[in-house]
């Protein structure tokens, strides 16, 4: 007699994965805050939820736009999962900061 394996579809799996509450370690904290001072960003806001253990962020930076790039490899070699968008401010044509919003509740904004 065979034995029959189970196999998960790979939509169940991934629904999964996606309802599964995310913690955010501090080193993410650590690695997001190096490469604002890299990048000269000045953080507007900076809030976090749980305790002891961080399951969601909210953060505005604001920076320079030949420092936008940097700020945005850094934020995603962090390897944290993170909604964020990015705001031009400034008097068209010229653009003179952005404002970075960074996210992590499945929430979205």
């Amino acid at each position: 007699m065979q034995e029959t394996q189970e196999y998960a579809r790979g939509s169940e799996e991934l629904f999964k994965r996606l309802n599964k509450p995310y913690e955010i370690s501090e080193d993410h904290l650590k690695h997001l805050v190096v490469a604002a001072e890299k990048s000269a960003a000045k953080i507007l806001d900076w809030t976090v939820y749980g305790k002891p253990g961080i399951d969601r962020l909210r953060a505005s930076f604001e920076l320079a736009p030949e420092q936008l790039s940097s700020f945005i490899d850094g934020v995603v070699r962090n390897q944290a999962r993170f909604n964020w968008r990015v705001f031009p401010r400034g008097v068209p044509p010229v653009i003179d900061r952005y404002v970075f919003d960074i996210q992590t509740d499945n929430g979205g904004f």
